[in-house]
């Protein structure tokens, strides 16, 4: 499963503790999922489009908790969806009149209704999940963070965003074909989104692939850094030994100080040494800049050697 899904998973298990926020998430699910069509009486009914399933049954499961519709019709309807329900209104719902007038007063109403916005936090929060569920989703945090709510209208888009505000989340809004996508970029934006909504264990493994990742960077960056400072380490050691050698096969070693001599010899028997190894083998030892100043004179003396060879 994705972490998108994971996260939807996770939400599904989520119900406000109060009859506002049931039926704000409600009222999110149905607007989102649905659209005004027809009845049969007549009366307009919610035309549900393919896809969210679960999120609906979700949805006749809070009107049931919030006490709009009974028991017994959440599980006939959820059950009516298995074989293919695609409509509900006054035909298949006798307390139609009663989720209307709730869901209009909870929160953005059904598709054909004006709606108000939610008022309270946990409502404004609830409808957000429910939002979420139906038209949001989510990038695998391992690769990249962005979350976003692709809507059917410019005014549940400007809505979204508005809700989103009131959270202090400050979203925004790109066209992608026909739709109004609302979506945020920021780690810390989503991580408190997910809060919002109550997906913590979410948030907990958003978290924990973050941490990973910062982790998984600072060995690369760590391993890049060794990469490269050993690769000047064996680059400034083939031009030592080359200088090195250089004096032994034109007569400038033997006038060489004692110690410069055995310096020379350990870079030509330890190529591969670094200078605090170096130091240690001299005698009496010496520090990585007293090497480093005595491999620097070898490099001179030879360099001197050959303007001297190429004058002649």
């Amino acid at each position: 499963m994705s972490f998108s899904g994971e996260v939807k998973a996770e939400l599904l298990s989520v119900i406000s503790p109060d009859r506002a926020g049931r039926l704000a998430e409600a009222a999110a699910i149905f607007r989102s999922e649905g659209e005004s069509a027809p009845g049969t009486s007549g009366k307009p009914c919610i035309s549900l489009r393919s896809g969210g399933t679960e999120a609906v049954r979700k949805g006749f499961t809070l009107l049931q908790k919030a006490g709009i519709i009974k028991k017994v019709t959440a599980a006939r309807l959820s059950e009516a969806l298995s074989g293919g329900l695609r409509r509900i209104g006054p035909e298949n719902l006798a307390e139609w009149a009663a989720v209307r007038e709730a869901l209009w007063t909870s929160g953005s109403g059904l598709p054909e209704d004006g709606g108000r916005p939610p008022g309270t936090e946990d409502a404004r929060r609830a409808f957000l999940r429910g939002c979420f569920l139906c038209i949001g989703s989510m990038s695998d945090p391992g690769r990249e963070y962005h979350l976003e709510f692709v809507c059917a209208e410019e005014r549940q888009a400007e809505e979204l965003t508005g809700l989103l505000a009131r959270e202090s989340l400050h979203a925004k809004t790109v066209l992608r074909r026909s739709s109004q996508v609302v979506y945020l970029k920021e780690s810390e934006a989503i991580a408190d989104l997910l809060t919002m909504m109550g997906a913590h264990r979410s948030v907990m493994a958003m978290e924990n692939l973050k941490i990973r990742k910062e982790i998984a960077n600072q060995i690369n960056r760590q391993v890049n850094c060794e990469t490269s400072n050993l690769m000047k380490t064996v680059a400034a050691s083939g031009r030592q030994i080359t200088d090195i050698r250089y004096l032994k096969e034109h007569g400038g070693f033997g006038s060489l100080p004692e110690v410069l001599r055995q310096t020379a010899e350990n870079r030509l028997r330890y190529p591969d040494a670094t200078l605090l190894e170096l130091g240690n083998m001299a005698v009496p030892p010496v520090g990585k800049s007293g090497v480093n100043h005595r491999l620097r004179k070898l490099s001179e003396t030879a360099q001197e050697l050959r303007r001297q060879s190429e004058s002649l």
